[in-house]
């Protein structure tokens, strides 16, 4: 489990949960992501998710918003 204590500061974490986020998101989608299951795959610890986060919603678009913008592409819509 990633804590604060042994591993590094505050937002060497924050930035470890949410690369880990990004690939759940980009793995399983926005309808399968869960908290639960991006903490077991990532060796992650649920309550130090939660200290940041208040819930899934929360973490998925601050991940989503804090993202690289250089690497988005638009779709091509035709018009």
């Amino acid at each position: 489990m990633v804590s604060v204590d042994g591993d590094g500061s505050r937002s060497e974490v924050r930035e470890r949960i949410q690369a880990a986020a990004l690939d759940e998101l980009a793995r399983w989608g926005i309808d399968r992501f869960s908290i639960e299951a991006l903490a077991d795959r990532h060796g992650l610890d649920p309550a130090e998710i939660r200290q940041h986060w208040a819930d899934r919603e929360a973490l998925i678009v601050d991940v989503l918003l804090s993202g690289p913008r250089s690497t988005m592409v638009l779709p091509d819509t035709g018009s």
